[in-house]
């Protein structure tokens, strides 16, 4: 009996480290979707349209994620294909062209004031340096709740790539959340998410002023 408890044990301690150790982020480009709708445009279950996030309208769970459909007023997320026939997102014109796969993202900021976010917990590489993202308009940037100052690396005609420095957490484990702010737009177009060895430099003083204040002038106009 004590020789069949030793091995139990010996077993559980053997298969620990491989259940509980954090793994490596995946799905960064949005390409992993399965049971896609068939119809030009629908509803998806978050898990099927974005594998390995979780999604957040304001502080909830979002019960789904929509497919080639943008809403008009409330936030949202939308699991938006380059190839869509939808009128929907036709009418809306989202720059297909920053994409660098079959598909890409829509966060929307609600006229409520209610955000949307996507949220993943992972391991950073030990050598990651910055990330790196393709993105239309603003947004939040955080891991473990630290937010990523982040600066425009270089800008194509409908989205800019985006960089920040994070390598203060390379090596951690930790919740990486991307996250609409009020801007200029309702819609904010997101893909190809990197984690680079590359280093980007800190914003300085004059574009986090111009950011902050872009920022607090657009509030202030939603708010008269």
């Amino acid at each position: 009996m004590k020789h069949s408890l030793s091995m139990k044990l010996l077993l559980v301690l053997s298969i620990a480290p491989h259940t509980f150790a954090q793994g490596t982020f995946q799905n960064l480009s949005f390409e992993d979707a399965t049971n896609v709708p068939t119809v030009s445009y629908g509803n998806m279950s978050p898990s099927d349209a974005l594998p390995g996030w979780s999604c957040y309208i304001g502080t909830s769970q979002a019960s789904y994620v929509g497919y080639n459909f943008i809403n008009l007023d409330n936030p949202g997320i939308d699991l938006l294909s380059v190839d869509s026939t939808s009128p929907i997102t036709e009418s809306y014109d989202p720059p297909s062209d920053m994409a660098v796969g079959q598909y890409y993202l829509c966060l929307q900021y609600g006229w409520e004031r209610i955000g949307a976010s996507i949220a993943q917990t992972a391991q950073l590489p030990a050598n990651t340096q910055s990330i790196q993202f393709r993105g239309t308009d603003a947004l939040t940037v955080s891991f473990n709740g630290t937010i990523i100052p982040l600066i425009v690396l270089s800008s194509q005609n409908d989205y800019n790539t985006y960089g920040g420095n994070i390598s203060q957490f390379a090596g951690q484990d930790g919740t990486l959340t991307i996250a609409t702010i009020v801007s200029s737009s309702n819609w904010t177009y997101l893909d190809d998410i990197q984690f680079s060895t590359q280093s980007v430099p800190e914003p300085n003083g004059l574009a986090l002023f111009a950011a902050v204040f872009g920022v607090l002038y657009y509030r202030s106009r939603r708010l008269k």
